[in-house]
């Protein structure tokens, strides 16, 4: 029978356990991250590491193990000194596939100690079915029909935590509206009623994203295409200026142009009386989704050649078929924007017809720097008249060219002849005036204008006066001087009209009676001397007197 041990016995025990050494843990600060982890190949999360320290140098083992205990895969085994270490797991088995999902047991052992961590691995994403984007043509315009768009799904297989998403995005995938956002769903139903930021949206495409994603990083994605469409369709003419189409020939006019709508077009209609509205054809385009060409005649019955000017006035206006209160889609209206076309058809079916044209002023030969006054006459007002004065002025500029209309037909035409114009023509020369309206262009170039001529070259060339009465008797005498060849003499009105033709023996003078080629007195008004001699050409002005 054992005695009881006295206190000096008890001290010694005291003393031998003092002098036993400690051991201190050999593994510590064990961790596995990421946990879970999914190795399936999409690069997120695709291992996992252990990680630990070893506080002495020790054969260590470090194994992946199932549940029941068994080694589904060996990391480490042997000898490694005191430190941290790490080892990655990239979720294959001994045999170099990936393992099934479920829960695995990281073991470390050291000498004799072991230290396990539980890891998960998952491959699989929740999954979204019976998902439904409706209307896909959304029209949050507020008249109470399509004004919200409605997003359901499905999630499963999803955990708690796993986190489920939808969201509004744009053409480049940037986020235009958070719609829901939950770790704990199941059946999810979402509106959105078209606004961002307190404003909605643009009219145009977007897509509905609806996503999942785990805490091993596995994720899906569904989605569909809406258009948001609250704005009536573009309308367009290929007409160059829509404010004035001109009918000229016929009393018809065929217009033609393009409508165009992202999600398409319904109808086109046009009305020339704003009550009764005619529905266009419309011809789907080749390359353009949505747009549609049209063309329609339009006629003016009324239309006669006699009446310069008629116009109809045409408007457009486009339905999208978009779901709506009236049930018709958004149209083109007054305060639209897009707004409707309107456009005036002008029949312009009669030609500008001429009157005629003279010089008003007391001088019809100009020298540089004084001002040509021409009175043109035409059937009516309204005329876009031009005149060109490039035959009499080197420097001819249209800019210096007015125009006055008085409204009745009658028109001045003014021009300062340049005082650099180094242009002298040898006689009269014709200035050309044009009448246009919308259409129709008619040139008059009766006009005789002429600047002084340079001295003659002829010595002694002369003309014995500047007016003369043929009822009294009185003539014309042209001296040709010095002349060594024969003289010919042309005398045209100031309208450019031929009178008559003279001719005489060198060194002999021409005497005109004031009578044309019939022998028949003509009217009063100057009258050009255009004279021929030696090869010059000599122009001077008479006025007849009666």
């Amino acid at each position: 029978m054992s005695k009881p041990l006295g206190p000096g016995g008890v001290a010694l025990l005291v003393v031998l356990a003092a002098a036993l050494p400690v051991r201190c843990a050999l593994l510590s600060d064990l961790s596995v991250i990421p946990n879970p982890f999914s190795p399936n190949g999409d690069g997120t999360y695709d291992q996992t590491v252990l990680s630990y320290t070893l506080s002495d140098s020790v054969w260590t083992v470090v194994a992946v193990e199932d549940t029941a205990g068994g080694t589904v895969r060996e990391l480490w085994s042997g000898f490694q000194n005191a430190g941290d270490y790490g080892f990655a797991w990239d979720g294959r088995g001994t045999g170099g596939t990936v393992v099934d999902d479920g829960v695995y047991t990281f073991a470390a052992t050291a000498d004799e100690e072991r230290r396990t961590l539980s890891v998960v691995l998952d491959t699989r994403a929740p999954e979204i079915t019976g998902l439904s984007v409706t209307p896909s043509r959304f029209t949050p315009d507020g008249d109470g029909v399509s004004d919200s768009l409605f997003v359901r799904f499905v999630v499963s297989g999803a955990e708690s935590g796993d986190l489920v998403t939808v969201d509004v995005l744009d053409d480049s995938e940037s986020l235009v509206e958070s719609l829901f956002q939950s770790t704990n769903a199941g059946s999810v139903s979402v509106t959105w009623d078209g606004m961002s930021g307190g404003e909605t949206v643009a009219d145009t495409t977007y897509s509905i994203s609806v996503e999942t994603l785990d805490a091993a990083g596995n994720g899906a994605m569904e989605g569909g295409i809406i258009d948001v469409d609250t704005d009536p369709p573009s309308i367009g003419s290929s007409a160059p200026d829509t404010t004035g189409i001109v009918a000229t020939d016929t009393t018809t006019v065929t217009l033609t142009g393009w409508v165009y709508d992202r999600a398409g077009v319904d109808s086109l209609q046009y009305t020339a009386d704003d009550s009764t509205w005619t529905r266009v054809s419309l011809v789907e385009h080749g390359s353009v989704p949505g747009a549609f060409t049209w063309s329609f005649d339009v006629s003016c019955p009324a239309c006669t050649l006699d009446v310069a000017e008629e116009s109809v006035g045409i408007r457009l206006r486009a339905y999208d078929g978009t779901l709506t209160a009236d049930g018709k889609g958004h149209v083109n209206t007054d305060s639209s924007t897009p707004a409707p076309l309107e456009f005036d058809v002008y029949f312009d079916v009669a030609v500008p017809v001429l009157s005629s044209s003279s010089v008003t002023d007391d001088d019809s030969v100009y020298e540089p720097g004084e001002t040509v006054t021409i009175e043109t006459i035409w059937d009516q007002g309204g005329y876009n008249i031009d005149a060109f004065f490039y035959q009499i002025d080197s420097e001819f500029d249209e800019e210096g060219v007015t125009v006055s209309d008085f409204g009745n037909g009658s028109y001045e035409v003014t021009y300062t002849v340049s005082a650099s114009n180094t242009y002298v023509p040898v006689g009269p020369e014709r200035v050309r005036i044009v009448a246009s309206d919308y259409f129709h262009s008619v040139a008059d170039s009766s006009v005789l204008v002429s600047v002084e001529d340079t001295p003659a070259s002829s010595s002694g060339f002369s003309v014995d006066r500047n007016s003369f009465d043929p009822g009294e008797g009185e003539t014309v005498t042209v001296d040709p001087g010095d002349s060594s060849g024969a003289v010919e003499v042309d005398i045209y009105s100031i309208s450019g009209a031929l009178i008559v033709s003279l001719s005489a023996e060198a060194g002999s003078a021409v005497t005109w009676d004031g009578t044309n080629a019939d022998g028949e007195t003509v009217a009063s008004g100057v009258y050009f001397l255009l004279t021929r001699v030696d090869g010059d050409e000599i122009v001077r002005k008479v006025a007849v007197v009666k």
